[in-house]
């Protein structure tokens, strides 16, 4: 029986899984091991530094899902936090969108990653990060047509009730039908996003204490895939 192509590059010692396609790791830093449901399990010889791997492609008629591994206590030394996959978060219907809990808050080194698909005929897309004390830490509004703006990205905070300086940025990434990621990454001082893989603005923090940040709101002119945290 055929095999879809799959071609795994590793970071030494990492383990990944995915499910319910495969499970893939480095074994013992000598060989890369993959399992499929279903089949007999393989071991591929090490034949390049493994240290040098950084990313995993597969191909082939697949529903891919990623999720964590089930057993933290067999992998490397190191925070297993950091190594994680995308953890999604539970969506749940607000007035105006969805909401998800972002368990622990915030800190440097976090992503939110937000996937989308843009309706036709857009006006505006917002996703806000909200701290436990009701305040938002970061407005990012994707304006196609809204409030004065044209393919313009506003980002703003709200702090006790009272909105702060807007700041917009002419790079826009997004276009009206068409799907897209957007990376939301903790720096030291400031949000780095990101839409596609392209680097989009940074943004200071308004709120420094990132551990109260506990929640993510998305509404506007989409439909929402997934909203996922690192």
């Amino acid at each position: 029986m055929s095999r879809p192509f799959l071609f795994f590059l590793l970071s030494a010692g990492l383990l990944s899984c995915v499910k319910p396609v495969v499970c893939a790791g480095a074994k013992k830093s000598k060989s890369l091991q993959m399992e499929a449901v279903g089949t007999e399990e393989l071991d591929f010889k090490e034949k390049l530094v493994l240290e040098a791997f950084n990313k995993m492609v597969v191909s082939g008629k697949v529903k891919l899902q990623v999720e964590p591994c089930a057993d933290p206590e067999n992998l490397p030394s190191g925070s297993y936090d950091d190594i994680l996959v995308y953890r999604k978060l539970k969506m749940k219907p607000t007035k105006t969108g969805q909401r998800g809990e972002v368990v622990g808050g915030l800190r440097v080194g976090r992503s939110i990653v937000v996937r989308g698909r843009v309706n036709q005929d857009p006006e505006r897309i917002t996703v806000n990060l909200v701290s436990d004390k009701s305040d938002t830490a970061l407005h990012l509004g994707p304006r196609f047509n809204s409030l004065g703006y044209v393919n313009v990205i506003v980002a703003n905070s709200r702090l006790a009730g009272v909105w702060g300086t807007e700041e917009s940025h002419r790079q826009f990434p997004f276009a009206p039908g068409q799907y897209f990621e957007l990376v939301i990454l903790c720096e030291t001082d400031s949000f780095s996003v990101t839409v596609n893989g392209q680097h989009q603005l940074d943004y200071n923090y308004r709120v420094v204490d990132l551990k109260s940040i506990t929640a993510v709101d998305v509404h506007g002119d989409m439909t929402l895939i997934d909203v996922r945290m690192k």
